[in-house]
């Protein structure tokens, strides 16, 4: 039997355990202070580490595994939100970076030419710059997540009273429900809850995930501090393309 060849189909790939929110994530998280442009009413670090791991299992620049289960990956099959570990390094290439097409990183970013303009102010407001004067861009670990902070600072701005009666999503805010219990529908939506909806997107079509904001929420009560409670962490993941489609 051992000489014979043997078909092996891969169901599903298993869930990495994680014990701890990753430091430079937590630190940056809990340094937040109610000056800084980025704290909000309800602001709180394990908010921000829900949705990292939501978003992209806490993975920002990451390398290709080789095989898993043993099962040789097909050579130049690319599908880093499944197979990446990650580098080590704070800062690459976009290339390799984490990303489901359009959104970049730990907290997956939307960097599609409309929205480079708004995330480069916000990256050059809260990242500076590198060593030799340039703009650093949220390819930066770092300034990847403190982007993402402001992203969802801006949604709270906007949304935190809700959604109905805003141009241009007033459509998806009246018809829009999620999928998770308590199965809200988006004009429900407000405070903190809303901002996580702006974060993801008001749309609720095929590719977009109107659970998130349960999600987020469900994961937010698996962290303590920088202690990961339950190992189920991993399984709770975004859906579709993520960040919301309007700057």
């Amino acid at each position: 039997m051992v000489e014979n060849s043997v078909s092996v189909n891969v169901e599903q790939l298993p869930v990495e355990a994680i014990n701890v929110v990753p430091e430079n994530l937590f630190k940056i998280s809990a340094d937040i202070k109610s000056d800084s442009g980025l704290w909000f009413e309800k602001y709180s670090p394990q908010l921000i580490n829900a949705i990292a791991s939501v978003e992209s299992r806490f993975k920002h620049c990451c390398q290709e595994k080789q095989s898993v289960g043993g099962v040789k990956i097909q050579d130049g099959l690319k599908i880093q939100g499944v197979t990446c570990t990650p580098s080590g390094l704070k800062e690459c290439s976009f290339d390799n970076l984490i990303t489901s097409g359009s959104s970049f990183g730990i907290m997956q970013i939307n960097y599609q030419d409309k929205h480079q303009a708004f995330v480069n102010s916000l990256s050059a407001r809260y990242c500076g710059k590198d060593a030799n004067g340039n703009d650093i861009k949220i390819n930066n670990y770092d300034c990847n997540v403190k982007v993402g902070m402001a992203v969802l600072k801006d949604k709270y701005d906007r949304f935190n009273k809700g959604c109905s009666g805003i141009s241009g999503i007033s459509t998806a805010c009246n018809t829009c429900k999620s999928n998770m219990a308590p199965f809200k529908k988006y004009s429900d939506y407000q405070g903190v809850e809303a901002a996580l909806r702006g974060y993801n997107g008001w749309g609720c079509g095929t590719n977009a995930d109107a659970g998130y904001v349960e999600k987020v929420l469900n994961a937010m009560q698996k962290i303590n501090g920088i202690q990961i409670i339950d190992a189920t962490l991993g399984s709770i993941q975004r859906q579709g393309e993520g960040m919301s489609e309007e700057p």
